[in-house]
C-alpha cells in the first residue's frame, strides 16, 4: 500500500509540475515560458544539442541566457559518440560557452560505452550515461534487426551483458524480465547496467585526473514502444533507475564531485515534497543560424 501511494503521489505531482516543451518557431511565446519557469522556480538545463557546433547560434543563445537566474546547466552533445560528430567538437563548443559565460557547468550524454570518451568529454563539466535497457535486447538491435557486439551493432544499451538463462537471482527487482526464470537466449539487460555505467565512467575520470572537475550524472530511461524500446514503458520502473543512478553516483562521489552530485539530486529527484523541478528546453531554431 506504501509503495502504491508513494507511486500514485509522485506520478501526480510529475504531471502537475513538469512539462515537456518542445521546440517552437515563436520567440515572445518561448520568452514567456522561461519567465514562467523563473517564476515557479524551475530550473534551466538549457539544450543546444541541434546548434552546438554553430559557433554563432551558440554565442547568440548564450548571451540571451545566461543571466537567468534559474538556468542550472548548459546541454551540448546529445550522444556525441553515436553521431560520429568531430572529435573536437564538444571541446569547441565547451571553450565558447566559458568565453561568454564561465560560470555556469557545461554538460553532454555519451551513447557508448568507451568510444573516444576522452575526446568528447574533454568538453564538458558533467558527463552523462543513457543505459537504456528497460523492453529493450542488449543482444539484439530490435530498430536496426542487426546483432550487437563490443565491435558492432546499437541496442541502446552499449556494450551490456545478458543475463545468463536460468538465472533465478535477477529476477525482480533487478532486472527487466518479469517472467520469472530468464530464458536462453534472452537478451535481457540488468539494472546494474547502469551501475556499472556510471562505475566506468567514474573511474574513467580518475585515469584522465579529472574526478576533481568533473562529474558523472544519469540520463533516466523515460520512454517505450519506440526505437529499440519495444515495452510501454511503467512509471515505477523509470523511479527505480532514477534512484540507482543517483545512488551509484553518489557512493562513487568524491571532493569537488559531491557539490554536482548534490544538484543533481536537487535537479532531477522530484517526490511528493514537491521542492526543486527541472525542465529541460531548446529554444526554437532560426534557419539562418543553422
Amino acid at each position: 500500500m506504501f509503495c502504491s501511494n508513494v507511486q500514485y503521489e509522485s506520478r501526480a505531482y510529475l504531471q502537475a509540475q513538469i512539462h515537456i516543451v518542445p521546440t517552437f518557431d515563436n520567440m515572445t511565446a518561448f520568452e514567456m515560458v522561461l519567465d514562467r519557469m523563473q517564476e515557479v522556480g524551475m530550473y534551466l538545463m538549457y539544450d543546444m544539442r541541434f546548434t552546438y557546433m554553430n559557433n554563432t547560434s551558440v554565442m547568440e543563445q548564450v548571451l540571451s541566457i545566461k543571466n537567468r537566474p534559474n538556468l542550472l546547466l548548459w546541454y551540448t552533445g546529445d550522444e556525441p559518440d553515436g553521431t560520429s560528430d568531430p572529435l573536437n567538437a564538444t571541446t569547441i563548443a565547451y571553450n565558447l560557452i566559458y568565453s561568454l559565460d564561465g560560470y555556469h557547468p557545461v554538460s553532454l550524454v555519451l551513447n557508448c560505452q568507451d568510444y573516444e570518451w576522452a575526446s568528447y568529454t574533454e568538453g564538458t563539466d558533467i558527463v552523462m550515461q543513457d543505459v537504456y535497457m528497460i523492453g529493450n535486447n542488449v543482444t539484439w538491435s530490435n530498430e536496426w534487426n542487426t546483432t550487437c557486439t563490443p565491435d558492432y551493432g546499437d541496442c541502446g544499451c552499449d556494450n551490456c551483458l545478458s543475463i545468463p538463462a536460468g538465472d533465478n537471482s535477477a529476477v525482480p527487482p533487478n532486472t527487466t524480465y518479469y517472467g520469472g526464470t530468464v530464458p536462453a537466449d534472452s537478451g535481457v539487460g540488468s539494472y546494474f547496467d547502469i551501475s556499472d555505467r556510471v562505475s566506468s565512467f567514474k573511474n574513467r575520470l580518475e585515469v584522465m585526473g579529472w574526478e576533481r572537475t568533473k562529474a558523472v550524472w544519469t540520463v533516466p530511461q523515460a520512454f517505450g514502444g519506440s526505437e529499440s524500446v519495444v515495452f510501454v514503458f511503467l512509471y515505477l520502473l523509470w523511479l527505480i533507475i532514477l534512484a540507482l543512478g543517483i545512488g551509484c553516483a553518489f557512493l562513487q562521489a568524491k571532493n569537488g564531485s559531491f557539490r554536482a552530485l548534490w544538484a543533481l539530486t536537487k535537479a532531477h529527484w522530484v517526490s511528493s515534497l514537491g521542492r526543486i523541478q527541472l525542465l529541460t528546453i531548446s529554444r526554437p531554431h532560426r534557419p539562418s543560424l543553422r
